[in-house]
Protein backbone atom coordinates (compact mmCIF):
# COMPACT_ATOMS: atom_id res chain seq x y z
CA UNK A 1 0.00 0.00 0.00
CA UNK A 2 1.36 3.42 -0.92
CA UNK A 3 0.43 6.72 0.81
CA UNK A 4 0.03 10.02 -0.75
CA UNK A 5 0.40 12.59 1.92
CA UNK A 6 -1.07 15.20 -0.36
CA UNK A 7 -0.53 19.47 0.10
CA UNK A 8 -0.09 22.27 -1.98
CA UNK A 9 3.79 21.51 -1.04
CA UNK A 10 3.08 17.81 -2.70
CA UNK A 11 1.40 19.07 -5.66
CA UNK A 12 4.64 21.80 -6.20
CA UNK A 13 7.25 19.73 -5.89
CA UNK A 14 8.87 18.03 -9.23
CA UNK A 15 10.20 15.25 -7.22
CA UNK A 16 7.08 13.97 -5.89
CA UNK A 17 5.53 14.40 -9.33
CA UNK A 18 8.10 12.72 -11.37
CA UNK A 19 9.39 10.31 -8.89
CA UNK A 20 7.52 9.69 -6.13
CA UNK A 21 4.18 9.61 -7.81
CA UNK A 22 5.64 8.41 -11.07
CA UNK A 23 6.55 5.27 -9.40
CA UNK A 24 3.22 4.89 -7.52
CA UNK A 25 1.19 5.10 -10.93
CA UNK A 26 3.42 2.47 -11.82
CA UNK A 27 3.08 0.44 -9.36
CA UNK A 28 -0.92 1.19 -9.52
CA UNK A 29 -1.60 0.01 -13.09
CA UNK A 30 0.26 -3.20 -12.32
CA UNK A 31 -1.61 -4.01 -9.54
CA UNK A 32 1.62 -4.68 -7.03
CA UNK A 33 0.20 -1.93 -5.08
CA UNK A 34 -2.92 -0.42 -3.56
CA UNK A 35 -2.63 4.21 -3.79
CA UNK A 36 -4.39 5.78 -0.77
CA UNK A 37 -4.08 9.91 -0.91
CA UNK A 38 -4.15 11.21 2.35
CA UNK A 39 -5.51 14.92 2.28
CA UNK A 40 -4.02 16.99 4.93
CA UNK A 41 -4.10 20.21 4.15
CA UNK A 42 -6.29 21.93 1.39
CA UNK A 43 -5.48 22.16 -2.24
CA UNK A 44 -6.69 20.99 -5.84
CA UNK A 45 -5.10 17.64 -5.65
CA UNK A 46 -8.42 16.12 -7.53
CA UNK A 47 -7.45 17.24 -10.78
CA UNK A 48 -3.97 16.20 -10.45
CA UNK A 49 -2.71 13.77 -13.54
CA UNK A 50 -2.51 9.74 -12.25
CA UNK A 51 -1.78 7.64 -15.12
CA UNK A 52 -4.57 8.02 -17.83
CA UNK A 53 -7.30 9.18 -14.84
CA UNK A 54 -6.93 12.07 -12.14
CA UNK A 55 -5.97 11.89 -8.58
CA UNK A 56 -9.81 12.24 -7.77
CA UNK A 57 -10.48 9.00 -8.74
CA UNK A 58 -8.68 7.00 -5.56
CA UNK A 59 -10.50 6.46 -2.63
CA UNK A 60 -9.30 8.83 -0.23
CA UNK A 61 -8.81 9.74 3.84
CA UNK A 62 -10.08 10.73 6.04
CA UNK A 63 -13.97 10.27 5.91
CA UNK A 64 -15.82 12.18 5.64
CA UNK A 65 -13.29 13.98 3.00
CA UNK A 66 -12.02 17.33 4.25
CA UNK A 67 -8.58 18.24 4.65
CA UNK A 68 -7.10 17.32 8.27
CA UNK A 69 -6.17 20.54 8.83
CA UNK A 70 -10.12 21.50 8.36
CA UNK A 71 -11.13 19.08 11.35
CA UNK A 72 -11.80 20.93 14.15
CA UNK A 73 -10.42 17.60 16.29
CA UNK A 74 -7.70 16.61 14.37
CA UNK A 75 -7.01 13.33 16.78
CA UNK A 76 -10.71 11.95 14.89
CA UNK A 77 -9.37 13.08 11.49
CA UNK A 78 -6.39 10.27 12.25
CA UNK A 79 -8.47 8.29 13.55
CA UNK A 80 -10.68 8.41 10.57
CA UNK A 81 -7.39 7.55 8.61
CA UNK A 82 -6.53 4.75 10.52
CA UNK A 83 -10.35 3.36 10.48
CA UNK A 84 -10.24 3.82 6.31
CA UNK A 85 -6.63 1.83 6.56
CA UNK A 86 -7.75 -0.67 8.32
CA UNK A 87 -10.97 -1.43 6.05
CA UNK A 88 -9.00 -1.34 2.63
CA UNK A 89 -6.57 -4.26 4.18
CA UNK A 90 -9.45 -6.01 5.33
CA UNK A 91 -10.55 -5.84 1.53
CA UNK A 92 -7.52 -6.92 -0.01
CA UNK A 93 -7.27 -9.73 2.33
CA UNK A 94 -10.88 -11.04 1.07
CA UNK A 95 -9.86 -10.21 -2.59
CA UNK A 96 -6.43 -12.73 -2.04
CA UNK A 97 -7.61 -16.35 -2.67
CA UNK A 98 -7.59 -18.79 -0.22
CA UNK A 99 -5.17 -22.05 -0.56
CA UNK A 100 -6.85 -25.14 -0.81
CA UNK A 101 -7.09 -26.95 2.31
CA UNK A 102 -4.73 -29.51 2.56
CA UNK A 103 -7.16 -31.93 3.93
CA UNK A 104 -9.00 -31.73 0.38
CA UNK A 105 -6.21 -32.12 -1.30
CA UNK A 106 -5.46 -35.75 0.53
CA UNK A 107 -8.48 -36.89 -0.29
CA UNK A 108 -8.31 -36.24 -4.10
CA UNK A 109 -5.20 -37.93 -3.88
CA UNK A 110 -6.64 -41.02 -1.55
CA UNK A 111 -9.76 -41.28 -4.54
CA UNK A 112 -7.24 -41.29 -7.69
CA UNK A 113 -4.95 -43.79 -5.73
CA UNK A 114 -8.10 -46.03 -5.26
CA UNK A 115 -9.19 -45.68 -8.77
CA UNK A 116 -5.91 -46.58 -10.24
CA UNK A 117 -5.77 -49.70 -8.18
CA UNK A 118 -9.34 -50.81 -9.25
CA UNK A 119 -8.08 -51.05 -13.15
CA UNK A 120 -7.29 -53.98 -14.22
CA UNK A 121 -3.85 -55.41 -14.53
CA UNK A 122 -2.73 -55.17 -18.49
CA UNK A 123 -0.07 -56.95 -20.15
CA UNK A 124 3.30 -54.36 -20.84
CA UNK A 125 6.18 -54.89 -23.10
CA UNK A 126 8.95 -54.21 -20.41
CA UNK A 127 10.00 -50.80 -20.73
CA UNK A 128 13.77 -49.91 -22.23
CA UNK A 129 16.32 -48.78 -20.21
CA UNK A 130 17.24 -45.69 -21.05
CA UNK A 131 20.23 -44.42 -19.87
CA UNK A 132 19.99 -40.86 -17.59
CA UNK A 133 21.58 -37.62 -19.28
CA UNK A 134 24.24 -36.16 -17.40
CA UNK A 135 23.30 -33.50 -15.07
CA UNK A 136 24.58 -30.18 -15.71
CA UNK A 137 24.56 -27.38 -13.15
CA UNK A 138 22.23 -24.50 -13.96
CA UNK A 139 23.57 -21.74 -15.14
CA UNK A 140 24.07 -18.94 -12.50
CA UNK A 141 22.22 -15.95 -13.16
CA UNK A 142 24.45 -12.80 -13.71
CA UNK A 143 24.83 -9.92 -10.66
CA UNK A 144 23.25 -6.74 -11.97
CA UNK A 145 25.76 -3.98 -12.83
CA UNK A 146 25.31 -0.74 -11.60
CA UNK A 147 23.77 1.89 -14.03
CA UNK A 148 26.56 4.17 -12.89
CA UNK A 149 29.17 4.23 -10.58
CA UNK A 150 28.39 5.72 -7.07
CA UNK A 151 31.61 5.46 -5.42
CA UNK A 152 31.97 7.20 -2.25
CA UNK A 153 35.09 7.44 0.23
CA UNK A 154 32.75 8.67 3.14
CA UNK A 155 29.53 6.03 2.62
CA UNK A 156 27.34 8.96 0.99
CA UNK A 157 24.65 7.29 -0.92
CA UNK A 158 24.05 9.15 -4.04
CA UNK A 159 21.04 7.79 -5.10
CA UNK A 160 19.03 10.66 -4.70
CA UNK A 161 21.28 12.76 -6.40
CA UNK A 162 20.72 9.97 -9.45
CA UNK A 163 17.34 10.11 -9.26
CA UNK A 164 16.98 13.41 -9.23
CA UNK A 165 19.57 14.49 -12.65
CA UNK A 166 17.79 11.27 -14.26
CA UNK A 167 14.70 13.34 -13.56
CA UNK A 168 15.96 16.67 -15.21
CA UNK A 169 15.54 17.91 -12.01
CA UNK A 170 18.56 20.66 -12.20
CA UNK A 171 18.44 22.66 -9.08
CA UNK A 172 17.28 20.59 -6.83
CA UNK A 173 20.43 18.39 -8.09
CA UNK A 174 22.58 21.44 -7.52
CA UNK A 175 21.21 21.81 -4.00
CA UNK A 176 21.60 17.97 -3.12
CA UNK A 177 25.43 18.47 -4.63
CA UNK A 178 25.94 21.02 -2.03
CA UNK A 179 24.35 19.06 0.86
CA UNK A 180 26.56 15.81 0.35
CA UNK A 181 29.57 17.45 -0.41
CA UNK A 182 29.47 19.77 2.58
CA UNK A 183 28.89 15.95 4.25
CA UNK A 184 31.92 14.59 2.39
CA UNK A 185 33.59 17.30 4.03
CA UNK A 186 32.21 16.66 7.44
CA UNK A 187 31.39 19.91 7.00
CA UNK A 188 28.16 21.81 8.48
CA UNK A 189 27.71 25.03 6.82
CA UNK A 190 29.71 26.63 3.35
CA UNK A 191 30.84 29.26 5.64
CA UNK A 192 33.13 26.34 7.48
CA UNK A 193 34.95 25.64 4.22
CA UNK A 194 38.01 26.48 3.27
CA UNK A 195 40.48 26.03 0.31
CA UNK A 196 42.25 23.36 2.06
CA UNK A 197 38.61 21.77 1.94
CA UNK A 198 38.14 21.53 -0.99
CA UNK A 199 42.34 20.56 -2.40
CA UNK A 200 41.66 17.74 -0.41
CA UNK A 201 37.98 16.71 -1.20
CA UNK A 202 37.44 12.44 -1.52
CA UNK A 203 38.32 11.88 -5.38
CA UNK A 204 36.24 8.72 -5.49
CA UNK A 205 33.08 11.32 -4.27
CA UNK A 206 34.28 14.17 -6.55
CA UNK A 207 34.64 12.15 -9.66
CA UNK A 208 31.55 10.36 -8.75
CA UNK A 209 29.32 13.35 -8.81
CA UNK A 210 31.07 14.86 -11.57
CA UNK A 211 30.27 11.87 -13.91
CA UNK A 212 26.36 11.93 -12.73
CA UNK A 213 26.39 15.22 -13.97
CA UNK A 214 28.16 15.15 -17.04
CA UNK A 215 26.12 12.23 -18.05
CA UNK A 216 22.45 13.21 -17.52
CA UNK A 217 23.18 16.94 -19.14
CA UNK A 218 24.88 15.36 -21.61
CA UNK A 219 28.10 17.13 -21.27
CA UNK A 220 26.33 20.18 -20.79
CA UNK A 221 27.08 20.47 -17.13
CA UNK A 222 29.23 19.16 -14.23
CA UNK A 223 32.90 20.09 -12.78
CA UNK A 224 34.80 18.96 -15.28
CA UNK A 225 32.85 20.96 -18.04
CA UNK A 226 34.05 23.98 -15.58
CA UNK A 227 37.09 23.21 -15.50
CA UNK A 228 37.66 23.41 -18.85
CA UNK A 229 35.55 26.53 -18.95
CA UNK A 230 38.15 28.17 -16.79
CA UNK A 231 41.04 27.09 -18.14
CA UNK A 232 40.16 28.75 -21.54
CA UNK A 233 39.55 31.72 -19.66
CA UNK A 234 42.86 31.88 -18.85
CA UNK A 235 43.36 30.14 -15.08
CA UNK A 236 45.77 27.70 -13.55
CA UNK A 237 45.02 24.34 -12.17
CA UNK A 238 46.85 25.35 -9.05
CA UNK A 239 44.28 25.50 -6.71
CA UNK A 240 44.65 29.20 -6.22
CA UNK A 241 42.35 32.37 -7.20
CA UNK A 242 43.12 34.05 -10.19
CA UNK A 243 43.59 37.81 -11.46
CA UNK A 244 40.35 39.50 -10.56
CA UNK A 245 39.49 39.63 -14.26
CA UNK A 246 39.63 35.65 -15.80
CA UNK A 247 37.48 35.02 -12.14
CA UNK A 248 35.16 37.87 -13.61
CA UNK A 249 35.18 36.48 -17.09
CA UNK A 250 34.33 32.77 -16.24
CA UNK A 251 31.59 34.04 -14.04
CA UNK A 252 30.51 35.46 -16.41
CA UNK A 253 30.84 32.76 -18.90
CA UNK A 254 29.05 29.84 -16.80
CA UNK A 255 26.02 32.86 -15.47
CA UNK A 256 27.05 32.79 -12.31
CA UNK A 257 27.56 36.89 -12.24
CA UNK A 258 25.72 39.99 -13.28
CA UNK A 259 26.85 42.80 -14.02
CA UNK A 260 29.71 42.66 -11.63
CA UNK A 261 28.21 40.52 -8.83
CA UNK A 262 26.89 37.19 -8.24
CA UNK A 263 23.60 36.21 -9.03
CA UNK A 264 20.94 35.33 -6.39
CA UNK A 265 20.10 31.53 -5.78
CA UNK A 266 16.09 32.33 -7.06
CA UNK A 267 17.68 33.62 -10.60
CA UNK A 268 19.57 30.15 -11.34
CA UNK A 269 18.31 28.75 -14.95
CA UNK A 270 16.94 25.35 -13.61
CA UNK A 271 16.91 23.92 -17.19
CA UNK A 272 18.97 23.36 -20.03
CA UNK A 273 19.07 26.27 -21.35
CA UNK A 274 21.43 27.64 -19.07
CA UNK A 275 25.27 28.31 -19.96
CA UNK A 276 27.65 25.46 -20.59
CA UNK A 277 29.00 25.04 -17.26
CA UNK A 278 26.22 27.08 -15.14
CA UNK A 279 25.30 23.81 -12.81
CA UNK A 280 26.45 22.43 -10.43
CA UNK A 281 27.91 24.60 -8.12
CA UNK A 282 25.46 27.67 -8.24
CA UNK A 283 24.79 27.07 -4.33
CA UNK A 284 28.22 26.19 -3.70
CA UNK A 285 29.51 29.34 -5.21
CA UNK A 286 27.15 31.60 -3.42
CA UNK A 287 28.18 30.49 -0.07
CA UNK A 288 31.64 29.79 -0.89
CA UNK A 289 32.14 32.51 -3.24
CA UNK A 290 35.64 32.43 -4.67
CA UNK A 291 37.18 29.12 -3.17
CA UNK A 292 34.86 27.07 -4.45
CA UNK A 293 36.13 26.98 -8.51
CA UNK A 294 39.95 27.51 -8.05
CA UNK A 295 40.00 24.80 -5.29
CA UNK A 296 37.59 22.20 -7.38
CA UNK A 297 39.21 22.30 -10.39
CA UNK A 298 42.65 21.93 -9.65
CA UNK A 299 41.51 18.93 -7.09
CA UNK A 300 39.46 17.84 -9.90
CA UNK A 301 42.57 17.33 -12.11
CA UNK A 302 44.49 16.01 -9.88
CA UNK A 303 41.74 13.04 -9.05
CA UNK A 304 41.90 12.56 -13.00
CA UNK A 305 45.63 11.82 -13.07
Amino acid sequence: MILLLISSDFIRSRYCQKVELAEAIKRHETGSARVVPIILRSCRWQIVPFGEELLGKLQALPQPLKPVKSWTDQDEAFTSIVEGLEGIIEELRRQTPKPEPKAQKLAESVSVAEAAEQQPPTATEPEPIIEPLPVRPAPQPRRAEPEDDLRSEKGIDYRKLWDLLKAGLWKEADQETADQMLKAMDKKSWGDVYSDDLLSFPCANLLTIDGLWVKYSQGRFGFSVQKEIYVRCGAKLDGKYPANEIWEKFCDTVGWCLGGSYIPYSAVTSNTSAPQGHLPGVRLCVDASSRFSPSLTSRLAECKR
